[in-house]
Order: structure tokens, then sequence, then C-alpha cells
């Protein structure tokens, strides 16, 4: 999953947090411009990787990458 954090009726700690109920072993990155990474990453949601606005494309395609590898 590869959701924003600030997404208007709901923010992507939430969008995971539904998700894993029927997906437990789902990978999620969660990129922001508003959020720090230190306050997603110690949310009680967690996610596997964090990537902060803005972020280059090959950036965000290695970090794909390496999750779809583990």
């Amino acid at each position: 999953l590869l959701t924003d954090f600030d997404m208007g009726s709901m923010n992507g700690l939430e969008l995971t947090e539904h998700c894993r109920r029927t997906m437990p072993e789902l990978k999620v990155v969660l990129v922001s411009g508003t959020v720090e990474a230190s306050t997603a990453l110690n949310h009680p949601v967690k996610i596997n990787e964090f990537l902060s606005k803005p972020y280059r494309p090959r950036d965000l395609a290695a970090l794909v990458r390496t999750l779809l590898a583990e």
C-alpha cells in the first residue's frame, strides 16, 4: 500500500489500520509533506517505510523494490 498521510476524511495511518484487518501482512509506505518521519514511525499503527515529500521517483521505485524483495 502506498498512501499519503493527509487524505481528507481519513489519514494514511487510519487507512493502514483498516486494510490490515483483512490483510495483516500488507506492506505499507506512507508519504507526507506535513508529518515528521519519527511521528509516523513511532505511531501505534506500524508502517514499513516513510518517505518525505518531495521525493524523487527513483527513490520511491527503489523503496518499493526493496519492500517487494523482502
